[in-house]
Order: C-alpha cells, then structure tokens, then sequence
C-alpha cells in the first residue's frame, strides 16, 4: 500500500493491480485489490487531477480541479486540504496566507465532521488531524512572518486576529505594542499616548507611555505659556506630575510685579498652595519695606514671631571666647557660640534683622540664611541681600527660602520691584520670585519713579513696571518709548529727547507735550516751550495757554510776559495779569517793579502794591541775608518800607542804612552811625565813628578811639571806654582791656577783664585777671 501514499501516475500501480485480480488466490488479494484500484480510481479524480496540475504548475486547472470536487462533495477535508496546500505554494503566483489558512481551518472542521470509516479512508489519503495541525502551523509561521516583514501594528493585529492559534501570538504582542510605540514615539502627541495606554494596557511600555503622555499633556495644554493655561492645567489635572510646576509658573507670573498686591493675590487665590509661605515671606519684608504700618495685615504666627524678634537694638556679649547677642532688655537672645563677628557690631545697637557672622549670615531667630566665608554683605531691600564672596555676587533672601543663587557679575535692586542683574557686561531684569523677564541684553537698567529705564546703544526705552511684569506672561515687552535721554521735570512729568527734539510724558506715558524742535523748561506750576525764540506756557495757566510770547521771566510769585507789542506782569498767586502796557518790569528781592506813564508801582510779596511818583528811587535796605526792607528818598530824609507788609516804618535823614537784626538799623549820616529801631525811635544816637557786627546780636562800637559793645536783644549798653575792642567769649561773658573799675579799686590800668552780659556795667566787673582762664 506504499505506493498510493505518493499518488504515483505510473503504469506500474495498475499492471501491479491487473497481476493481482488474475492472481486472485486469496481474499486477501482481491481486498487488496480493491483497495489498490480505489486509489486508481482517486487518481482520476478531481484532487488526483489538482495534484498532478500542482506539480506540473498549472495552477489554475489545478484550482479548478479542487474546486469541483468542494462543488461534488462539500464535506471534502482532502480538496480544502489541497486548497490549503494549493495556496501556501511559493511557486503559486496566485499564493495567500490567508486562503491557505482559511481552507486549513475548514479541513480541519471538515475532517473533524467526517465519519470513522471516511477518516479511515482518509488516513490512507494520506490525511489525519497531525497533518491538518502541523499545516495550519505552517500558515502561521508564514503568516507571523509576514506580519514581521511588513512590521506594522496592523499587520500584527491582522495576524492575531487571524491566526488566533498561531503559537507566535505572544510574541506577536509584544511586536504589535513595541511597532505601536514606535509610531507614537513618530507622532509624540498626548493624544496618541494616551490612546496607547487605553489599546495596549498591558504593555510593558506603558509605564513609559504614561510619563511622556504627562509631559506632552502639560505642555500641549501649557504651550502658550500663559496664565490662563497653567490656571486651567492645575485645575484639570490635579493628579499631574506637573502640577507644582504649574503652580510654580502660576506663582511667578503672578507676583511678577512685585507689588504688594500682587502677593497678597496669589495667597488669595491659593492659600494652600507649596508656594504660599514663599508668597508670604515675600510679602512681609516687601510691605516692611514699602509701609511699616501694613505689616501687621500679613503676618502668620510664624512671621509675628520673627517681627517680634526684630524689634528694638541687639547688642554682642562675649563669654569664654565666643560671641553671642542680647536684645535692648539684656536677654540673651542668641548664646554664644560664634568666634567671631562683624567689626561694626562690637559697639552694640545693631538693628540689622541678620547677623554676619564668622561662619556666614544667619537670621535673628538663629536660622541661618547663608553659609561660608563672606567678603561683603549689603542689604538691597525688598528682603534681599547681595552677598560679594570675591569671585561672584549673588542675591539672597533673608527668610533662607531656595531662591535662585546664580552666580553674577552684579546684581542690584529695581524700584523694589525686579532685580537687575549683570552677565556677560549687559543687564538683564527677573522677578523678585526669580522669574526671567528680560535677557541680559541692556547697558543699563535703572528706574525713575514707576518708571523701568533700559538702557541700550544710547538710547533710554521707557517701559512701566506692568509692561515689564506682563513678559511673565507672554505678552511682548513695548518698547515704541525710545528716547536719547528721559529726565523728571515734576512729579509725574518726563522730559524726552531724541536729537534737537524734546517732548514730555506724563505719568501715564502719554504726550502732555508732543516732541518737537523747541526747549522746555519747568517753570512754577507748568512747562516753558521755546520754539525760534517764540515762547509757550502750559500748565500755569488755562488763561496763558496757547498765547506767543517773545519773552518770559519767572521770579518768585511773578511772570513778566512780553507779547510783541505788550509787557505783562502776571501773578501766580492770583493767577491773573495784573498789569498789562508797561513801559518797563523788573525783579528784585522777590519784588515786582511797573513802571508805566507816570507812576512806579511796586508789588510785594504778599500781593499788596505801593504806587510811587514814576521817577522814584528804590533802594534795598542791606542786610546779611534778604532783604526785608526798602527806602525812598522824600524830601530831606529817607522813609524806610516793611517789604513784606508794605508797611512805612520811619523817615530819616540819612546817607546810608543797614538792617543789624532784632528790628534795629544801622543808620549812616557823614562819618557818624547810630542805632534805629523798626518804628524809628533812636536807640544809639548818631556820635559813633563805627558800629560792626561782633557776633550773633552783638554789636562792637568805637568812639573818641575808645571801645565798647552793645547787645541789641538785651539792649544793654557797655559804653566804649577801653582801649582795645572788647571781645565775646561766650554767650554770656566778655574780654575788655583798659582801666578796669572796681568796687574796691578806682582802677586798675591795662589789665583784662571778664565782665558779665548779665550786668553788663563796668562798674560790676567782679575781678581783675592777668590772663584768661579756661573755666570762665
């Protein structure tokens, strides 16, 4: 029976089967026989047909050939058998793993119908359940194979779907979610992580998956860099690794400005934030910097104690070689401990809420806030000290909290708002939380008022503090404000110019003035423009407002305005022309002087005007400082004014006067000088040859060569009758020499003498001296 197992088309199997039906010696023959022309029969047969068209390669009848015997005998486990075999073929061009297993499924569902005695037949074929199995293995080791070349996740999925059988399932796993990862890797969006995990939960990439899903997903939603996201992350997504940095981001951005507010919102809005107590440490030393007053409204148990602390003087004590401190109440506050301290502290009253001491700086409360070896230590304010160790500088914060520490060229405060720091021999600007704003690209930064200054090529970019806090946030830094030099005129008020060009900005950086060629100037009150010698005011006055003057004089309380054909005195107090048509205006001693037609009026100080022939002579009282006083000639004699009140005060007949203090003058009359009071009542007559100053209210006189004093608040009188000027030595005490009167001695010649201002009479000197004492 070994020869049917090839399906053999010699000519040999049926001469064997003629030999043995005309043997026909047994019953054993003619089964055999029987069974041999069976197996000729079959080689005529539409299978026997196929295999013959298979091995010759003539596909296409073979198929057909099976394909009738399916048609004849649907329950053909041999045909799909064939079929199967028929598809695997390499040399089939029609060849498909997928129909070839598909008809090894169905001979197998075949085989597994068919009855015992037509599975017996078809053991002989020959075909069993092994062969079914052993060929579906095959088709899933192509299959797997395929999907291996074509390495896609479809082409693994298709094979596990398909072939579910297929020992190379497990393996095709692992393929299918490695592929699947690979391309998430090309696609690397949250989304396509997101929907590995939710397809492949159990891959072993999925931990991985997971992680960059997180930092796709925070910075897909975060990109923009905005508030807004990160507020909307942090809310989303509290189960986020990101989520303290999105609170970092959302903690910078908004104290950005620095401000007061600006804290005091961000605890507001996340009191139980990782960031608060930064927020909060912040905010006291800020607001202890900005109103003392306002610290209380933000201090938390812990800072009330470190406010307490600060309070009041601390002084050092040293107690068996080590240093330690004691407050103003002489409780020891920190022991000691320290081998040595800062010099400037070894004469107590320390203020400072840090100490430096050998092994850095540390805090009141003993917390130290930096260690190691210190060359300098400033305080910058807003909490911050510049620490200079002698190869960098960095900036510190006095609550110890981890601010950025990076090395710098220079570091300084910005209008307690950002810190300035240097890289590279340019500026740069970050937050007081750290915060980067501005790179360092600038010559200089430096602030004016709530203005931010940037210095760059020459030119000043004015930008504000809000302007400047807004980069935090991802809006673009304005800087249309550039000028070649920006300089306060007032409070509020900003001169600018570029080139011969000048405007000024007021305090919401708005032209008050535009830029043009022309020169300002503050005045009282307002602006001066000078355009080609052509003269504008604004802000004194809504009345001088647009009018041209050809000339403009401030003095004091008044304005000479000179129109082309009309000289104007305008005063600022009243805020009106007073007098319009002058023939001539000037200033002296804050005094104004009309001169129109046939009067001269002057105008004082306090607003009240004296009217004068037009020819009069005004001349200034002299004094050691203003003058207050004025004299016109009237007559023979001279009539002094008050030039405050306009007030006459006395006429008298004198060449020259001069203001001593206390209310009394010093009037001149040829070669002889006397004393005047305010109201004109003589106080010393006209007989000395001199009267000078000898100091404050003291007054030296001579007469006939002989010396004396008089001290004007007292009015007492030592009458000049010594040979040598007499000279203060104290408030109260005085040196005379000559013959000195005593109430024992007629006189004693060339002898000095103390005498008291409190008597001040020559006949109460109270003892001779050869020489001054030390003691008085």
């Amino acid at each position: 029976m070994n020869f049917c197992k090839g399906f053999s088309t010699s000519g040999r199997v049926r001469q064997l089967c003629v030999n043995l039906r005309d043997l026909r010696e047994t019953i054993g023959a003619i089964v055999v026989c029987m069974a041999i022309c069976t197996v000729g029969n079959a080689q005529l047969s539409p299978s026997r047909q196929a295999v013959n068209r298979m091995q010759k390669g003539k596909w296409k009848g073979a198929e057909e050939s099976l394909r009738k015997a399916i048609r004849k005998d649907t329950l053909n486990p041999e045909a799909r058998f064939l079929l199967s075999k028929f598809y695997s073929s390499n040399g089939n061009p029609s060849r498909n793993i997928d129909s070839s297993y598909r008809y090894t499924l169905l001979a197998i569902r075949d085989y597994g119908a068919s009855s015992g005695k037509e599975k017996e037949r078809l053991k002989r074929f020959p075909l069993d359940s092994v062969l079914l199995i052993e060929q579906r293995k095959k088709i899933d080791s192509a299959a797997f194979e395929r999907a291996k070349v074509i390495n896609s996740e479809k082409s693994y999925r298709d094979f596990l779907s398909n072939f579910v059988y297929a020992s190379e399932q497990n393996a095709a796993v692992e393929l299918r979610d490695e592929v699947a990862f690979v391309e998430a890797l090309k696609i690397n969006t949250y989304k396509v992580f997101l929907g590995y995990m939710t397809t492949y939960p159990a891959s072993h990439r999925v931990p991985e998956a997971k992680q960059r899903y997180e930092k796709l997903l925070y910075e897909g939603k975060t990109r923009e860099g905005k508030l807004k996201n990160f507020e909307a992350f942090y809310n989303a997504y509290p189960g986020s690794p990101y989520r303290k940095e999105v609170e970092k981001n959302i903690f910078e951005i908004i104290t950005a400005s620095g401000k007061p507010s600006a804290w005091a919102a961000f605890i507001s809005r996340y009191p139980l934030g990782s960031f608060r107590s930064t927020a909060e440490a912040i905010l006291y030393h800020v607001s202890k910097d900005e109103d003392e007053n306002a610290i209380a409204m933000v201090l938390t148990d812990s800072l009330k104690k470190v406010h307490l602390l600060e309070q009041g003087f601390w002084v050092p004590v040293l107690r068996h070689g080590k240093f330690g401190f004691i407050d103003h109440r002489g409780v020891e506050m920190l022991p000691p401990q320290f081998e040595s301290i800062s010099p400037e502290y070894l004469c107590g009253n320390i203020r400072e809420d840090f100490l430096q001491v050998e092994d850095g700086i540390i805090s009141r409360n003993g917390h130290w806030i930096m260690k190691g070896p210190l060359l300098d230590v400033s305080d910058v304010g807003s909490g911050f000290l510049k620490i200079n160790s002698g190869t960098c500088i960095r900036l510190v914060h006095k609550s110890g909290l981890p601010f950025s520490d990076q090395c710098r060229e220079d570091v300084k405060m910005i209008a307690r708002n950002f810190i300035a720091f240097r890289e590279h021999m340019k500026w740069g600007l970050t937050s007081l939380a750290g915060k980067l704003l501005l790179e360092a690209q600038y010559d200089d930064v430096m602030a004016l008022d709530d203005l931010i200054i940037l210095v760059r090529n020459g030119k000043r970019i004015i930008v504000t503090i809000e302007e400047v806090a807004a980069v935090a946030d991802k809006n673009p830094l304005v800087a249309a404000r550039v000028f070649d030099d920006v300089q306060r005129i007032a409070p509020g008020n900003y001169l600018v110019r570029n080139g011969s060009l000048e405007g000024v900005l007021n305090a919401s950086l708005e032209f008050a003035v535009a830029l043009n060629r022309q020169q300002i100037t503050k005045v009282q009150q307002g602006l001066m423009l000078n355009r080609d010698q052509k003269y504008f005011l604004t802000g004194v006055s809504d009345k001088l407002a647009g009018r041209e003057f050809v000339n403009v004089q401030f003095y004091g309380n008044w304005i000479r305005l000179q129109e082309r054909d009309n000289l104007q005195l305008y005063d600022i107090k009243q805020k009106k022309v007073v007098r319009h048509q002058l023939d001539s205006l000037w200033f002296e001693n804050e005094l104004a002087f009309a001169r129109s037609n046939d009067s001269l009026t002057v105008y004082l100080r306090s607003g009240t005007a004296l009217n004068f022939a037009a020819g009069t002579e005004v001349s200034f009282v002299k004094s050691t400082g203003s003058s207050g006083y004025f004299f016109i000639p009237e007559k023979n004699k001279k009539v002094v004014f008050n030039s405050e009140t306009g007030k006459k005060l006395f006429a008298f007949e004198f060449d020259d006067v001069e203001y001593m203090g206390e209310k009394i003058f010093l009037v001149s009359a040829g070669n002889k000088k006397g004393l005047l009071s305010e109201a004109g009542k003589v106080i010393l007559p006209l007989e000395y040859a001199a009267i000078v100053s000898a100091g404050p209210g003291i007054v030296s006189l001579l007469k006939d060569k002989k010396f004396g004093i008089f001290h004007i608040k007292t009015k007492k009188l030592l009458k000049p009758v010594y040979d040598r000027n007499v000279i203060p030595v104290s408030s109260n005490r005085l040196v005379a020499t000559g013959m000195v009167h005593t109430d024992s001695s007629p006189g004693m010649p060339n002898r000095k003498a103390y005498l008291s201002l409190r008597k001040f009479d020559p006949g109460m000197i109270q003892r001779p001296w050869s020489k001054r004492i030390s003691n008085g």
